[in-house]
């Protein structure tokens, strides 16, 4: 793919995709805003975002480094999720 960041060959990085350009967009959002319905709204469009993109790398990635990178994000997510519940 034009665009992808190498090493050796070995594809590390690509452009960003749909939902990790949401996920940093709602992350934006959340920080402007401190707390009510619009932080609300956009930690969840984050949390849907991000896991949406970890799922995608870990199912999609192009190699074994981008579907680890997709694996770690599914841990952290649900870790964080798990955090704030308890």
């Amino acid at each position: 793919m034009p665009g992808d960041f190498k090493i050796r060959g070995y594809t590390v990085g690509q452009p960003p995709n749909a939902p990790i350009l949401v996920a940093f967009a709602a992350l934006v959002l959340g920080w402007l805003v401190d707390s009510g319905t619009v932080h609300d709204v956009a930690r969840a469009v984050f949390y849907v975002a991000i896991t949406i993109w970890a799922y995608e790398e870990a199912v999609n990635g192009v190699n074994g480094f981008r579907k680890g990178i997709g694996i770690v994000g599914l841990i952290l997510i649900v870790v964080s999720i798990a955090g704030s519940i308890a």
